[in-house]
């Protein structure tokens, strides 16, 4: 279990999972002392009180942390798509005050005692990149009342959420039959995003994608025009299950009455597994300048192979 952004602990050490933050490099010149012997502890006793003060820690060296046990999330889709997710990290606020983002499943230090109001949300990792968390907004934090303890253990199993109520969804492909299908307007290539039954990751039913030597790349873009996807806020994503031995790209594309551009930026290497990912588009979509766009996918043949294929489920354009 490990803290990416943890509480320090009044003894400075990472404790449970928890990263402490680095002593702060001071210079200690100039501080007046006259002699070597009357130097060492007073800019000890100096050096103590300006770190305590900047990393904000409690002087009681005594402070025993309560802990609190989170299993994981569960994700219910009720008419939003299957509920497949990768929350991977959760973050942690007691009272208001950050406590720091930890791996799942989690054993969380709180120095807190007595009714404490704990808010528990969900992170993924932005594009795919595990140096790269992210509380996922689009999901509902789960807030409990607990009565914490010194040194005593809380557990809490795992969290349920959902989508939240004002999200958006301007795209589904899940590649069923009779489901409307989204991606179908071929820009680059000669193979096609068909439906398949050869793996699945729920459903009856995925989408595949074939390449070869004589096909490597091959892009698609939605069929649908998005109108205004950034106006309530700046926050779009695309979630998707893959499982692949090419690598993807994400792109935006739109139309400026003189030519087509478009930007591609976040993208997918192949896994040899159902993996679920979560892409921010946001920025992409900015930098177009262009409303409305299209959503592209372009997958690409590795350049040591001789072919390739590409599977994709739940499919899901997200925004506010």
């Amino acid at each position: 279990m490990n803290s990416i952004t943890g509480k320090c602990t009044p003894e400075q050490q990472p404790n449970e999972g928890g990263v402490s933050t680095p002593p702060t490099s001071l210079s200690l010149r100039g501080l007046g002392v006259r002699s070597r012997a009357q130097r060492v502890p007073t800019l000890l006793f100096l050096l103590a009180s300006i770190l305590l003060t900047l990393t904000g820690c409690p002087p009681d060296t005594d402070l025993v942390p309560a802990f609190i046990t989170v299993t994981g999330f569960e994700l219910s889709t009720p008419g939003q798509g299957e509920p497949t997710s990768e929350i991977p990290e959760v973050w942690v606020f007691a009272d208001a005050e950050f406590i720091g983002v930890f791996g799942l499943p989690a054993r969380i230090p709180v120095p807190r005692a007595g009714s404490t109001q704990m808010r528990f949300e969900p992170g993924v990792r932005q594009n795919g990149v595990s140096a790269a968390p992210e509380p996922y907004d689009f999901y509902t934090p789960v807030n409990l009342t607990l009565d914490l303890a010194a040194g005593v253990t809380t557990d809490v199993g795992t969290l349920s959420i959902t989508y939240k109520p004002e999200v958006r969804f301007s795209m589904f492909e899940t590649f069923e039959l009779g489901a409307t299908r989204a991606f179908t307007q071929v820009v680059n290539g000669t193979g096609t995003l068909a439906p398949t039954q050869e793996i699945v990751r729920s459903g009856d039913f995925s989408g595949k994608i074939s390449l070869t030597t004589d096909n490597p790349v091959f892009e698609v873009a939605s069929a649908e025009r998005f109108f205004d996807l950034t106006g309530t806020r700046r926050y779009v994503w695309l979630e998707m299950d893959f499982l692949s031995t090419a690598e993807g790209r994400i792109g935006v594309s739109g139309d400026s009455g003189l030519s087509n551009p478009s930007i591609f930026d976040p993208g997918f290497r192949p896994r040899g597994e159902w993996t679920k990912i979560y892409f921010n588009i946001t920025d992409i979509i900015v930098d177009l300048q262009l409303d409305p766009v299209q959503v592209n996918l372009a997958t690409i043949l590795p350049q040591d192979a001789t072919e390739g294929t590409v599977y994709l489920d739940n499919i899901k354009l997200v925004h506010f």
